[in-house]
């Protein structure tokens, strides 16, 4: 980085480009034109390097604008050394003028000054988090931690003494303080967690999200200075979920005691899994024998404007990294527990935390969860399929699987029915997991799901074929690995 100390005053306005540079382009040799035009491609590179989520939200429709600040700000806190150098301004400068890249803006988007009023709204944000950061943060830290922030709400039970079976992963669309709004109010939804984990670092969001200050419990906690890792997504500890004592007085100006055992939080709601009914307390639902953790994942079912909840969109590598270290603490304190998402336990009518939820790295990096391994003896696989004579047959056997590993509300019927389509989606979004990054893709598709919708007793050899990895992984799935009893 260059010595901002050696720098001379400019005067106002002049940094990276210079419309006196722009004019002198008529002037010159075309050696020389050729050779500025080569610099300026190589600037407006380097700004879609810095910039690329802002100058790309025409054709990023399907993602609200905060993945676009949060991964704009979230970008530039790690390379504040060369984002300076690329503004060729010194940081005093940077500070004091909150109009610096203006004439940026200015030039890339003159002919459509809309676009452009939104990236200098996006801009100022930049400037602000530049500002709030201190100057100690500016380097990125060798060891990774998250800071916890815990909230309150009044949508909970005291649980029985219990232990704890499961832990649920979920994920909400809202912006992050729509999203603790709904889990700490008392509202129609009723709803909470034990844990929420947003898509931006923390530092990011206090810029975007002062307010945040307004939520019961954070008050002034919300502040940079007191976090110890402000480029890390936070965790926002909702109910205890060990002994704890804590009396706290909420919003609705009502005295919430919570007491000496981990509280029941309102997340899973009716649902089931493998012999969850017989634990106490949970005939009905798996509130009272779950821990249930919510990630942000902004657009989440949204399309259009409309709802769809199977549209899906990312999460956030950091925040992944968030959720692992939240959770390989929390299965040193329960050893025993499974790993389920919300869609596993209440497949007729949730699909969270959806396709793009990276369940593979986190099994084989972070030890986390369960995958089967698809590797069946060859001669009882062919012995299984050769049992398979009819469509309604291969249908029954898939259900029969399904049952076995722990989806205890199909039906064995034969039919491929609308809760068997649900089951089967929930199977193949979890356990059916390939990738080992974090997709991108905003989709919903399950293959297997769609040649079985087609299959036939014409076609079921084919059918059967295609659809051979799902069976592998049914067949060799350990159903101990994620029973609930």
């Amino acid at each position: 980085m260059k010595n901002p100390a050696n720098e001379q005053p400019r005067s106002p306005g002049e940094h990276l480009y210079q419309k006196k540079d722009l004019e002198q382009l008529e002037n010159d040799t075309l050696s020389q034109k050729n050779q500025k035009s080569k610099e300026m491609t190589q600037k407006t590179n380097l700004i879609s390097k810095f910039f690329h989520p802002l100058f790309q939200i025409q054709e990023l429709k399907n993602y609200p604008a905060v993945i676009n600040d949060c991964a704009t700000l979230d970008f530039i806190s790690g390379n504040w050394a060369e984002f300076l150098e690329f503004l060729n301004i010194s940081e005093d400068r940077f500070l004091s003028d909150p109009s610096t890249l203006n004439e940026v803006i200015d030039l890339k988007y003159k002919d459509k000054k809309l676009i452009g009023e939104q990236i200098r709204n996006k801009f100022s944000n930049i400037w602000k988090f530049y500002r709030a950061v201190p100057k100690s943060y500016q380097l990125s830290d060798s060891s990774y931690g998250f800071d916890t922030l815990t909230v309150f709400s009044p949508n909970f039970s005291p649980n029985i003494e219990n232990s704890c079976k499961a832990l649920i992963a979920h994920c909400m669309g809202l912006d992050v303080y729509s999203a603790l709004s709904q889990l700490t109010k008392k509202t129609e939804t009723q709803v909470s967690a034990h844990y929420f984990i947003p898509y931006c670092n923390a530092a990011s969001i206090i810029v975007l999200y002062p307010e945040l200050q307004n939520i019961d419990g954070i008050g002034s906690s919300w502040n940079i200075d007191k976090l110890k890792f402000p480029f890390s997504p936070p965790v926002f500890h909702i109910l205890p979920e060990e002994k704890k004592t804590a009396l706290e007085k909420t919003k609705l100006s009502t005295e919430t005691l919570y007491t000496e055992s981990f509280q029941r939080a309102w997340h899973a709601g009716k649902s089931e899994f493998s012999l969850s009914r017989k634990v106490d307390g949970c005939d009905s639902g798996m509130n009272t024998c779950s821990i249930g953790i919510e990630s942000q994942s902004p657009g989440y079912g949204a399309r259009f404007g409309l709802i769809d909840f199977d549209t899906f969109s990312n999460f956030s590598v950091q925040q992944i990294s968030t959720f692992a270290k939240l959770v390989n603490s929390l299965q040193k304190k329960f050893p025993n527990i499974k790993i389920l998402s919300h869609q596993d336990i209440a497949p007729e009518r949730k699909t969270d935390p959806g396709i793009n939820f990276p369940w593979r790295l986190l099994h084989e990096k972070h030890g986390i969860g369960y995958l089967p391994s698809g590797d069946v003896d060859a001669i009882e696989f062919s012995n299984f399929l050769e049992k398979i004579c009819s469509a309604n047959s291969l249908i029954e056997a898939i259900q029969s699987q399904l049952k076995r590993i722990g989806y205890s509300s199909i039906q064995i019927s034969g039919e491929l029915d609308s809760l068997t389509k649900q089951i089967i989606k929930a199977f193949l979004r979890h356990f059916g997991a390939q990738s080992t990054d974090i997709p991108f893709e905003n989709y919903a598709t399950d293959p297997e799901l769609h040649i079985l919708s087609l299959a036939t007793d014409q076609n079921l050899n084919e059918t059967k074929a295609k659809i051979a990895p799902m069976l592998k992984k049914l067949l060799s799935f350990d159903a101990d690995s994620v029973k609930i009893e």
